[in-house]
């Protein structure tokens, strides 16, 4: 594993995303895996204490994090939106310095995001691109300032084609970002009405192509497409009649990891969604076990503590 959490001796990092995501929560969806995750991923805002004390359990479990901290005060009448202007001109330094603190404390690697899919047509209110830009380099420098040398920087995008471009538009620079990542679901329908058959897409029909954007329009955006990538986000949701259908979804995944070796990371999500979205998995025994599968043929063959 090198500094920046690129695996050197093959496999894939698997992490875990999910609406219980404590040590108890994770462990009853790991009973249906044969080995833990790699890694959890979890969502804070930016007057969060972080690492939150079931974190540093995670952590002293042997996981790695990978933390998003949006422009969002979640604690607020509303979620109160900060926009990204406010948090470039300082007015959370406090509260961030601190939490890049409690992360070099953990003195281990730790993903971190600011303001994971900032594509979402929803998040336009927060600011303008260039304000975007402005405020993960001055999160980056607050962070550098603190000592946080362990953080390991991860841009995620939303990873669907009518935002290709307003990603492009919302590369930070070379030089603050480690890893690229993007979400990718199968939804068949979902977010809109019942889930249809008809409309289900693969693996690689959802994956690929942000990833094939990228290796073409990487230049014009001064996006360096070489640095490993990452799936942040990703599941499909489960047919209620066929759930074979899921069972195929999943089993798809090591062959298309495998013909895209950039991509060394991987979270799946296990939630409730927009609509009738549901990529819950563990109550379905056999896309569970089909999952578990896939982590097995595809894990890191050393481990994570390299």
């Amino acid at each position: 594993m090198s500094a920046k959490l690129v695996p050197s001796c093959g496999g894939i990092l698997w992490g875990y995303a999910g609406p219980d995501t404590s040590p108890g929560g994770l462990a009853a969806v790991e009973s249906t895996m044969p080995s833990p995750f790699d890694f959890v991923y979890r969502f804070h805002d930016l007057d969060d204490t972080i690492p939150q004390p079931d974190e540093v359990s995670l952590v002293d479990e042997g996981r790695l994090l990978h933390v998003s901290i949006d422009s969002v005060i979640y604690s607020s009448d509303g979620h109160r939106l900060i926009r990204w202007h406010d948090v470039a001109a300082g007015a959370y330094d406090e509260s961030l310095s601190a939490q890049a603190h409690g992360l070099a404390a953990l003195d281990t690697p730790v993903f971190v995001t600011f303001e994971h899919e900032m594509d979402q047509g929803r998040k336009a209110a927060l600011g303008t691109s260039a304000d975007f830009r402005a405020a993960w380099r001055h999160v980056h420098s607050l962070f550098i300032e603190a000592g946080a040398s362990n953080v390991v920087w991860v841009w995620v995008a939303m990873g669907w084609p009518e935002t290709f471009a307003t990603a492009g538009q919302m590369w930070p620079g070379n030089d603050v970002v480690d890893w690229i990542s993007w979400d990718a679901y199968n939804t068949s329908g979902c977010r809109t009405g019942a889930i249809d058959a008809t409309k289900s897409k693969s693996f690689a029909d959802v994956v690929l192509p942000f990833l094939q954007w990228l290796k073409t329009n990487a230049a014009r955006y001064g996006i360096d497409a070489s640095k490993p990538m990452m799936i942040s986000e990703t599941g499909t949701v489960v047919h209620p009649e066929r759930p074979s259908l899921a069972t195929e979804w999943y089993q798809e995944m090591p062959a298309v990891l495998a013909a895209h070796p950039q991509i060394r990371a991987v979270t799946l999500w296990a939630s409730v969604g927009v609509g009738t979205c549901d990529y819950r998995f563990t109550h379905v025994p056999e896309v569970s076990s089909s999952i578990a599968a896939v982590r097995e043929s595809t894990k890191l063959r050393t481990g994570i503590r390299q």
